[in-house]
């Protein structure tokens, strides 16, 4: 890649290679037949790739169909102060996630006591994200802790729509049960003074934008600075979760990545 920056370094492996090197690492076969179910493995990358990364401060992973912006403007204020930072603010994002690096991050996921079950499954649990949660239906189901929340969190000018979508994670932070995804893990953790933990709004998306009532945007990136077009409102990434499905999407060739593009929802322009 030429124009990849000084501080990005690529690294080529295969599907079987990689599938390889987990059943070394992890001491049981893995099925990756499904590409998918290599997003389950995403919190045991620190695991995996320990060797990799042992001269590093965090570890993480992002997905492929993300604009990052200025990365340094919104993360250097919260690391070192943050074992945890998640791009979402309701649950663990599986499209981009930092983790402190030390043995208790690295070995996390064997809290779910079932761990290898779920890795070895060749289906995509999303055990990265959520593999369970309380789903909210009708505005009166649990109506007293709905208003509580409403009334700590002030989330207007929320659709109802989106309230109800971040109300569900809300419910599942105060679950006390057995963790059965990162998510739960996390949110015990942190409930318990073991960790710290910073759930953000970091990550934009089509999806999300959408729930709230979004259907066409513009977003300008301009040397190494992701903004909206007219307001200049500086976003550190944008998500293209379902847009990049869309017939009418297309991205254009970009000569040189570094310098501007614009972003919307039918795709990337020079």
């Amino acid at each position: 890649m030429p124009d990849k920056p000084d501080n990005v370094e690529f690294r080529h492996c295969t599907k079987a290679e990689f599938a390889s090197l987990v059943t070394q690492k992890m001491g049981f076969e893995v099925n990756f037949e499904n590409p998918m179910k290599i997003c389950d493995f995403k919190p045991v990358f620190g695991y995996i790739f320990e060797e990799d990364l042992k001269d590093y401060q965090y570890w993480g992973y992002s997905d492929i169909d993300i604009v990052f912006g200025n990365m340094d403007q919104w993360l250097r204020p919260m690391m070192g102060r943050y074992d945890v930072i998640s791009g979402y603010r309701g649950f663990l994002s599986g499209p981009f996630c930092l983790f402190r690096n030390n043995d208790d991050m690295i070995n996390m996921f064997k809290l779910q006591p079932d761990y290898r079950s779920i890795l070895q499954d060749p289906l995509h649990l999303a055990f990265d994200e959520s593999i369970s949660h309380q789903k909210v239906r009708g505005f009166f189901c649990h109506a007293g802790e709905k208003l509580l929340y409403l009334l700590r969190t002030n989330p207007f000018p929320w659709r109802p729509r989106e309230i109800r979508y971040q109300y569900q994670w809300h419910l599942k932070k105060k679950m006390d049960r057995p963790p059965s995804d990162m998510t739960d893990i996390i949110f015990q953790k942190q409930n318990k003074g073991e960790i710290s933990a910073a759930f953000t709004d970091l990550i934009q998306s089509d999806r999300s934008w959408k729930r709230q009532g979004r259907k066409k945007w513009h977003i300008r990136f301009n040397d190494g600075i992701l903004e909206e077009a007219g307001n200049s409102w500086k976003i550190f990434a944008f998500h293209f979760v379902d847009s990049k499905s869309r017939e009418d999407f297309h991205i254009s060739e970009l000569t040189n990545i570094q310098a501007s593009f614009i972003l919307t929802e039918k795709g990337m322009q020079a």
